[in-house]
């Protein structure tokens, strides 16, 4: 019996690898090929790619704006939203997604979906966020007041687009309001359209309100310091000195005061009790020369 050299065998067995790989390529293709046209049949053609990572319900409302927005930039078509958002969710947010799957909700209904999803892990009610809303004031800032309604926005339950431009617009001042709303003409399509509009209005308005508020201000501290009257005007103890006529007379007499000079106001009150007591004195002395001569004439009389 002739037995076949090995090396025949290996040329055999060589012959028939690129044969299966060619076969197990053509399937592999056919497969890639059959679940990516299922993919783009369904709108999901990008399904591999993740723009945002996964929800357990703590941010909910964040989340579904972010899948919003990424299911619009892949094309999906939004009666498909509600099963692709499985592919978002873990833990609780998921558990109760297969919730409502168990119990028949409408999956292709986003705008229900979201509603759901909002109510169950959204913590702020819709009295909490009025409550919210309310003590979200009016500061001058546009910026500031749409960032802070936005944030009670996200916190809370789901609200229709109108009851969200009537509570934006409600804390505005009177005047910004008839601005906005053009006298109450002006609609707007949701919040965010109604911030846009205040963003155009109350820019120039602030810069306005600013300078208004500066020249407001000058008129109070005049009224003040009119009220007050004149504020004493500070006076170095030198002033004095500084006078030409002061000048001229210590240049004359010298500036300094010897040790037993006195100031000119002591030296002339000094002079003139000396000119009164020298008075005094010359009365003393004539009258006692009149009693001294007085004296004298009585002694001669009786002498003669």
């Amino acid at each position: 019996m002739l037995q076949v050299p090995r090396n025949r065998d290996r040329e055999a067995v060589a012959r028939k690898e690129p044969e299966m790989n060619q076969a197990a390529m053509e399937q592999a293709m056919a497969e890639f090929f059959r679940q990516f046209a299922a993919q783009m049949a369904m709108g999901l053609g990008h399904a591999t790619q993740r723009a945002i990572g996964y929800e357990d319900g703590k941010n909910m409302r964040n989340f579904l704006d972010l899948v919003e927005i990424d299911f619009v930039e892949r094309g999906l078509d939004a009666r498909h939203w509600g099963e692709e958002l499985r592919r978002y969710l873990r833990g609780d947010a998921l558990g109760y997604w297969l919730y409502l799957r168990r119990t028949s909700a409408p999956l292709t209904d986003w705008e229900y979906l979201r509603q759901q999803f909002c109510a169950r892990f959204c913590n702020v009610t819709t009295e909490r966020m009025k409550v919210m809303m309310a003590e979200n004031v009016w500061r001058y800032d546009h910026t500031a007041y749409s960032s802070r309604f936005a944030a009670i926005v996200a916190q809370g339950v789901s609200m229709a687009p109108d009851l969200l431009v009537g509570y934006y617009l409600a804390n505005l001042p009177d005047e910004i309001y008839r601005e906005v709303t053009r006298g109450g003409t002006r609609k707007f399509a949701d919040w965010q359209d109604a911030a846009a509009a205040l963003a155009a209005t109350a820019a120039p308005w602030k810069d306005s309100c600013e300078e208004r508020l500066r020249f407001q201000r000058d008129l109070e501290d005049a009224k003040r310091r009119w009220a007050q009257g004149p504020n004493p005007i500070p006076v170095s103890p030198d002033w004095s000195k500084k006078l030409p006529g002061r000048e001229e007379k210590e240049n004359a007499e010298g500036p300094d005061l010897g040790e037993n000079q006195q100031p000119l106001a002591i030296q002339s009150h000094a002079g003139t009790t000396l000119l009164i007591e020298e008075g005094h004195a010359s009365k003393r002395d004539h009258r006692s020369e009149l009693h001294s001569g007085a004296g004298m004439r009585e002694t001669i009389g009786h002498a003669v």
